[in-house]
């Protein structure tokens, strides 16, 4: 799994050697929508004593 990682987390290289890192970029979006929506949803249930 770590190994896996590490393309992910290796976009340093990719833009030190000139390579294409918008693939790590549309990944990290994926991710952090998901986790927006989830944190959405999780909000919309608690019922909070305002």
């Amino acid at each position: 799994m770590i190994g896996n990682c590490s393309i992910l987390l290796d976009g340093h290289n990719a833009i030190l050697n000139g390579d294409s890192y918008m693939i790590q970029f549309m990944i990290l979006a994926i991710v952090g929508i998901v986790l927006y929506g989830i944190g959405i949803r999780v909000f919309k249930e608690k019922d909070l004593p305002l």
